[in-house]
């Protein structure tokens, strides 16, 4: 068997992605943003695996192809946000969503900009992300990198499982390489009694 590519697995990248649209186009903004952002750290990833955890967004926000659309900067940045703001304030958001459930508090998620552009009532020390227009630029950003080179390598277990250590197992079985998680782990039985 050959090795999986990225092109491999772009039916299960364009799964997550129509999951996130979905969200976003009702309304369910954390959702669809922990829906794509799954997407843009495993793109990163296989494009170049050297690439440490707080890497991976910033390295797929330089190859975005739409930077500007879905995003509105507080009023002290102007008009043309550089890579490394896009970068941090998206890294800042993956990170609140997935560690602590919640948002920055100086980002406010929207469905589209043109709902509030203009709009007087948004305070201008906030940035505007709109999770339909940025599951869009980041859709056509992932095609037009899985189609750039058909050959980029896709390694679909998670960073821990690749190399366990000596004589040892792996500490996570289920990735996208469709292990069965109940294979993985061990029965419920062995978790102990269920809290009360």
């Amino acid at each position: 068997m050959s090795p999986k590519t990225l092109h491999d697995a772009q039916a299960s990248i364009q799964d997550f992605l129509n999951e996130a649209k979905f969200c976003a186009e009702n309304g369910k903004g954390f959702a669809a943003m922990c829906t794509v952002f799954p997407v843009i750290l495993a793109i990163s990833e296989a494009l170049d695996p050297s690439l440490k955890n707080n890497e991976l967004v910033p390295a797929f926000v330089k190859k975005m192809t739409d930077k500007q659309s879905w995003i509105i900067a507080p009023s002290k940045e102007g008009t043309s946000i550089a890579d490394e703001h896009l970068a941090e304030k998206l890294t800042h958001l993956r990170n609140a969503l997935a560690h602590v459930l919640s948002q920055p508090v100086d980002v406010i998620l929207v469905n589209k900009i043109a709902e509030v552009a203009g709009n007087p009532t948004i305070p201008p020390d906030k940035w505007i992300i709109s999770t339909t227009e940025f599951v869009e630029a980041v859709w056509d950003t992932a095609n037009g990198l899985i189609e750039t080179d058909l050959s980029v390598a896709f390694d679909p277990k998670p960073r821990g499982s690749r190399a366990p250590a000596e004589g040892g197992a792996a500490p996570w079985g289920a990735s996208a390489s469709g292990i069965n998680l109940k294979d993985s782990y061990p029965s419920t039985e062995d978790w102990g009694s269920k809290p009360a």
